[in-house]
């Protein structure tokens, strides 16, 4: 079968997108919060590759072609809407601890104004 250069090109995209996919996984799964970003910067400049050959080569691939790349697409989306569950998940968490933590300091504030006041009063007298 012939192939465009377009055709071979999406798979390099994929593979590519793939791959950046993989990298903000693992950047995930240890909190390497650098990694994860450069892995996510990543992502938009690949799918727009991948959306341009997949508009110049889909009129050549074949029905079977075309459903091996919408299977591999997919499985990047699923991963993809997994990993942005899981970060919106770990912000919440986050969210709640400092407000917990934001409630501790000013509990503490209060005590040791009152702290004050009375090491204060007890000077003067």
């Amino acid at each position: 079968m012939y192939y465009t250069g377009a055709f071979l090109q999406s798979y390099v995209w994929i593979e590519e997108l793939e791959d950046a996919v993989a990298d903000a996984e693992r950047a995930l799964r240890s909190r390497d919060w650098k990694l994860l970003d450069e892995a996510n910067k990543r992502q938009p400049r690949l799918t727009h590759g991948l959306k341009n050959a997949l508009e110049a080569e889909r009129q050549y691939a074949s029905p079977q072609e075309n459903l091996e790349i919408d299977e591999r697409i997919q499985r990047i989306v699923a991963v993809r809407d997994m990993q942005i569950e899981r970060l919106q998940n770990f912000q919440d968490d986050i969210r709640k601890r400092l407000i917990e933590l934001e409630k501790f300091r000013r509990v503490a504030q209060g005590a040791a104004a009152k702290r004050k006041q009375t090491s204060t009063f007890n000077v003067v007298r």
